[in-house]
């Protein structure tokens, strides 16, 4: 089941303080509703009920789907992620499918959407962040200006897939055809490299352009 508690949480818009629902952890079978407001974020929105000013409240918390198999932490500080490795070994020792779990800690509200996002989709983030390296590494090699700060898998307006480039030093964005350019890439990393993705993800909870670089570095010795 979803567990929260309240606390007192001051608005930065008019400094006063209101009651504000903190979720510890979101189990989406007991809590189907969840789904949604985990996406668009409002589970984590303030409506604040003295000027009426909203924002986003960033905390430490789990998102469990046991339809999915997928659990992620959303960690947002140091605590966070020693919290998450916790949650997710008590976890696997009761699980009766804790072999076919997705584990995952993110560090921010983008990439827990990008998890969730590639989650429903079906698709392997091992593979997704391996394909947004090579996505950022074409860019920049076709680019040599632009400096990539960021790198996300998203839908575009039409609800195609594209991986989407950021160079906050220029304000300047691009995006990549996720189906043109990486769709069939993607069946074949799958396919011809499965036994290293499980070696190389084996008790690795972040999966990140970090792990990515260390992948490639590790197949290509």
């Amino acid at each position: 089941m979803s567990r929260f508690h309240e606390e007192e949480i001051t608005c930065p818009q008019c400094g006063k303080t209101s009651r504000f629902k903190v979720w510890d952890s979101v189990n989406t079978q007991t809590d189907e509703d969840m789904k949604a407001a985990v996406r668009s974020l409002e589970a984590f929105t303030m409506h604040c009920p003295h000027c009426e000013y909203e924002h986003v409240v960033s905390y430490n918390f789990l998102y469990h789907d046991m339809d999915e198999a997928v659990m992620i932490y959303h960690a947002a500080d140091k605590q966070g992620e020693e919290t998450a490795q916790q949650a997710f070994k008590q976890a696997m020792a009761v699980l009766h499918d804790a072999a076919h779990y997705v584990c995952r800690i993110v560090h921010s509200f983008d990439e827990m959407l990008e998890k969730l996002r590639i989650a429903d989709a079906g698709l392997d983030d091992r593979i997704i962040a391996l394909l947004k390296l090579l996505a950022e590494r074409q860019v920049e090699a076709q680019y040599p200006e632009f400096h990539t700060t960021g790198c996300y898998f998203i839908r575009d307006e039409e609800g195609k897939f594209i991986i989407h480039l950021i160079d906050d030093g220029t304000n300047e964005a691009l995006n990549v055809d996720y189906e043109a350019s990486f769709a069939e890439l993607y069946e074949t990393l799958r396919n011809e490299f499965s036994k290293e993705l499980e070696e190389q993800s084996k008790d690795v909870p972040v999966i990140d352009k970090a792990w990515a670089v260390s992948f490639l570095d590790a197949v290509m010795k």
